[in-house]
């Protein structure tokens, strides 16, 4: 996994970072597990992946609704926080509206995701390009030939 996401990093040249679809998710748990080798002899099918990822979902939004927190060690924990209610201005109408008192939900990252992140961002800033002496990047008419 950890291959992959320094595969994003050096592969991607904007700011956003890629996407990853349920689909490839799927494909990838598939991978892992068919290089498993004791798992060589019992094939899990894609569409059994496919059911696991969505019970998962389910059960964590379940869990939410149900106003629980869900804590998955070194991975993070997913939370339901209220906001009270307050104030806002249509940006259209400039008319003031009241927003009611609702949850939202959070996700607080556990410290090995903290680390991956953390180390993910080095890599990003190693492969930012040539900079100049102010640190912006170097257009083509600025390069140094």
């Amino acid at each position: 996994m950890q291959k992959e996401i320094k595969k994003i990093a050096k592969s991607k040249k904007s700011k956003r970072a890629k996407k990853i679809t349920k689909k490839e998710l799927v494909e990838y748990i598939y991978k892992e597990i068919s290089d498993v080798p004791r798992m060589t002899h019992t094939r899990i099918a894609r569409i059994d992946i496919n059911r696991i990822i969505d019970c998962f979902m389910n059960s964590v939004m379940k869990a939410l609704q149900d106003d629980q927190m869900i804590e998955l060690r070194r991975f993070g924990t997913f939370l339901v926080r209220t906001k009270k209610e307050y104030n806002a201005r249509n940006p259209k109408t400039g008319e003031t509206v009241k927003i009611e008192t609702h949850g939202t939900t959070f996700f607080r990252p556990g410290r090995n995701l903290k680390k991956m992140v953390w180390s993910l961002r080095t890599l990003k800033e190693e492969n930012k390009g040539d900079k100049n002496e102010r640190g912006r990047t170097k257009t083509k008419a600025t390069k140094d030939v």
